[in-house]
């Protein structure tokens, strides 16, 4: 039996993931691009889904495209010191923040839908904006002075900071939801020495669908990957908005975060020019866009523009769904003509396609490499560790959560086909491959 879709998405379908909102609202679509990244001849996942997006008809979808953190900043003395900044350590990254959160004041109504997007710190700011949405709530249309006020309130993690979120959302904002968030290798480093930690980036029931690739073969140290764990009460994460969230209503987010591999720009793009006909970034980009429509997120596409990348989208299953959100990897069953490599017709070449270690490449990047950083440490039991050492080159550690690691199958392509690569990042459980 189907369960017919509710306007609170509150209601779980046949699979037991949540529903999508009845498809009756606008699709609000907010696109962040990576540090430094814009529109160039190398253009990031961002800039390519913002391609492929239809953008013709505000009044059913509006697309928002924001470039990446220090792309803001011009070029005297002191301002290339304070781009310097913003590239190195994320400092302007609340300006992006109220960016987006500003555009869905100005053009949100009641039975919208928002979707999220982003890469590198640009996934980071989309994953922050859900957090400030669910704690402080969006302020009505016109209220431009109240929001810098509303981002401080939404940074405060003591009890009484959430006391006080509370009360200002219930009296000045809207509840809304978070339908979709879609991000490319959300990147920790936003900070100099320890990184400062934004509220629900990491944690909550505030959003329907959670998507991200991550790097197997990234290692530069302010690039450490940042997971989302939905079902852990992070060490930062005070009790009280925890208990909020508990009791919030709201179903456990649908999460799947999967490795590719590559570095940080082969999965997030920007590595490769537009006109070179491989790059290991539309495999990620492809498995972004097929869960965009298996989701149901109702998001529509421009057909021309995904016909000239020559990347095919899958038809929605029955009931909205593939496979069931709440079940290990493994048991997701996902039909062969829904595979990445039949979707993406340049995927062979892709799965071959040179990746880089930047590290090798610039290796000016091992002056932070040899500094000592925080970095957040996941153990089995969900406890989270912080350790201050030199990172010396080290890969990316794979988080001893259950499930185990959740790879995706062209990874085991590419160790078969090359016979040399094997992922910089280590597993200690043989993973779940998926597609």
């Amino acid at each position: 039996m189907v369960l017919p879709p509710t306007s609170s998405g509150s209601d779980l379908d046949e699979h037991g993931v949540p529903n999508a909102p009845e498809l009756g609202g606008r699709k609000l679509i907010l696109c962040f691009d990576g540090t430094g990244d814009l529109f160039t001849n190398s253009n990031t996942n961002v800039v390519k889904l913002v391609s492929f997006l239809k953008k013709n008809d505000y009044r059913n979808q509006m697309v928002y495209y924001q470039t990446g953190v220090g792309t803001a900043i011009h070029s005297t003395l002191f301002q290339g010191v304070l781009k310097a900044a913003a590239y190195g350590i994320g400092w302007d990254i609340e300006y992006h923040i109220m960016g987006g959160y500003t555009f869905l004041m100005q053009n949100w109504v009641p039975g919208d839908r928002i979707y999220l997007f982003g890469f590198s710190r640009g996934a980071y700011t989309a994953r922050a904006l859900a957090g400030m949405l669910h704690k402080v709530g969006l302020l009505p249309r016109g209220n431009d002075e109240q929001v810098p006020f509303a981002y401080k309130m939404y940074m405060r993690r003591d009890k009484t900071g959430w006391q006080e979120s509370n009360a200002f959302k219930q009296a000045f904002s809207n509840s809304v939801s978070i339908d979709f968030v879609g991000v490319w290798d959300t990147v920790e480093s936003v900070g100099i020495f320890t990184n400062l930690h934004f509220p629900f980036t990491a944690s909550g029931n505030h959003i329907r669908i959670f998507r991200h690739a991550i790097s197997l073969d990234e290692r530069r140290v302010k690039f450490k990957a940042n997971h989302y764990h939905a079902s852990l009460n992070l060490a930062r994460l005070s009790q009280a908005a925890a208990y909020a969230d508990e009791h919030s209503g709201l179903d456990e987010t649908d999460v799947k975060e999967v490795w590719f591999a590559g570095g940080h720009g082969e999965v997030g793009g920007g590595n490769f020019t537009d006109d070179e006909p491989y790059d290991p970034a539309r495999i990620p980009l492809t498995w972004m866009l097929r869960e965009l429509v298996l989701t149901n997120t109702g998001i529509e596409f421009d057909m021309d523009a995904l016909k000239k990348a020559q990347i095919d989208l899958p038809e929605p299953p029955e009931g909205g769904r593939l496979a069931n959100g709440k079940a290990e990897p493994e048991e997701r069953p996902i039909m062969p003509v829904h595979y990445i490599s039949n979707l993406n017709l340049r995927y062979e070449g892709d799965v071959k396609a040179k990746i880089s270690d930047q590290l090798a490449i610039t290796p000016m990047w091992w002056v932070l490499e040899l500094m000592p950083f925080s970095h957040v440490h996941h153990g089995p039991d969900g406890k989270v560790e912080y350790s201050y050492l030199p990172n010396l080159g080290k890969p990316r550690g794979v988080p001893s959560l259950p499930p185990k690691a959740t790879v995706h199958v062209s990874v085991k392509e590419r160790m078969t086909l090359e016979g040399t690569y094997r992922p910089a990042a280590k597993w200690k459980d043989e993973p779940t491959w998926v597609e």
